[in-house]
C-alpha cells in the first residue's frame, strides 16, 4: 500500500495515512478529524477538500508498536479498516454529489480496493465449494497450487496476509453498515 500510497501523492494527493508521522499546514484545515476514528486518514481528506495536498513522502520513517499475537492484530487492523473504509464511502457519497476534490483516478480504484474488491472476494469463497464439486480438475490444480506455495515462506506469507486482509475488509464494511464504532483503541 505504501507504493500505491506513493503514487496518489506523485498523481495529486493520497488520504491513506498512518498516524505515526504527519505534518499539516495550519492554514490547510480548522481541526482534527476527531469524529471518523482515523484521525489521520481523517484529517487528510479534509485538508484536501481545501484545496491543499496530501503527499506520502516514503522517506521519512517512523516505527510504532504493533501487537505480535495473531488474535490481536486482527483487532488492530479491522478498527484501522472499519475507519478507513468508512472514509471511502465519505469520499464515494462525495463523489456522487460531485463535491470530492479528489480526482476520480485516484478515488475509485481506492473505493474498489477497499469496498467492492472484499465483497467480491467473500462472494468467490462462498462459491468455491461448489465450483471444486462441479469441476474437480481445479481441485487438483489448487491442491498444487497450494503446495507449491507452501515451499516459499515469503510468498505463503503474501498469500495469507492477502486474504486475511480481503477478509478484514469485507468484515469491516458488514460493521459499517451495522454501525459499529470502535470508541476505546486496544493494543
Amino acid at each position: 500500500m505504501s507504493l500505491v500510497r506513493l503514487g496518489e501523492s506523485k498523481i495529486y494527493s493520497t488520504i491513506r495515512f498512518e498516524g505515526g508521522f504527519c505534518v499539516f499546514k495550519r492554514d490547510a484545515f480548522d481541526k482534527f478529524d476527531d469524529e471518523s476514528g482515523a484521525d489521520d486518514s481523517g484529517t487528510a481528506l479534509h485538508v484536501i477538500q481545501n484545496r491543499f495536498r496530501a503527499i506520502f513522502i516514503p522517506d521519512l520513517l517512523f516505527f510504532s508498536e504493533f501487537p505480535g499475537h495473531f488474535g490481536d492484530r486482527i483487532k488492530v487492523k479491522t478498527r484501522r479498516a472499519l475507519h478507513l473504509n468508512g472514509l471511502w464511502i465519505r469520499c464515494l457519497k462525495l463523489l456522487l454529489s460531485g463535491r470530492l476534490m479528489l480526482p476520480k483516478r485516484i478515488a475509485i480504484p481506492e473505493i474498489f480496493i477497499s469496498i467492492i474488491n472484499p465483497a467480491m472476494f467473500f462472494v468467490v469463497v462462498l462459491l468455491m465449494p461448489v465450483l471444486l464439486v462441479q469441476y474437480p480438475v481445479m481441485l487438483v490444480f489448487l491442491v498444487f497450487l497450494l503446495c507449491l506455495m507452501s515451499l516459499f515462506p515469503r510468498i505463503r506469507r503474501i498469500v495469507v496476509q492477502g486474504i486475511t486482509d480481503q477478509l478484514i475488509l469485507f468484515y469491516s464494511v458488514i460493521l459499517y453498515l451495522g454501525k459499529k464504532k470502535f470508541i476505546v483503541w486496544s493494543k
